[in-house]
């Protein structure tokens, strides 16, 4: 049963990252990108993703230290903070290039 919690858990993490990561991207980061000038050439789902993933590593990183947080070994993964560091990667990409590369 406390294996089932914690998938529940995890899963209603990942849709309200992934949902929230798209109303960002939607109405906050593509309006910004625009008025900055970058072209929006690309996939911008790339995009979104990337920044539910973030959305998602900060929510991770800031209930892990608060509270006694049932998921605290994806701290001490390798792939979550690969997948961190790629997620601010691909966000800061279009501000160097100038356009969405992807």
């Amino acid at each position: 049963m406390k294996e089932w919690k914690l998938i529940g858990i995890v899963l209603v993490e990942s849709i309200l990252s992934l949902a929230l990561g798209l109303f960002i991207m939607k109405f906050a980061l593509e309006p910004l990108y625009e008025l900055q000038g970058i072209k929006i050439r690309g996939d911008i789902w790339v995009v979104w993703f990337a920044v539910a993933i973030l959305l998602f590593s900060i929510y991770t990183l800031l209930f892990s230290s608060v509270v006694n947080y049932p998921m605290k070994k994806r701290l001490r993964s390798k792939k979550f903070w690969i997948l961190f560091a790629i997620s601010i990667v691909i966000l800061l990409v279009p501000w160097v290039n100038g356009e969405i590369p992807y």
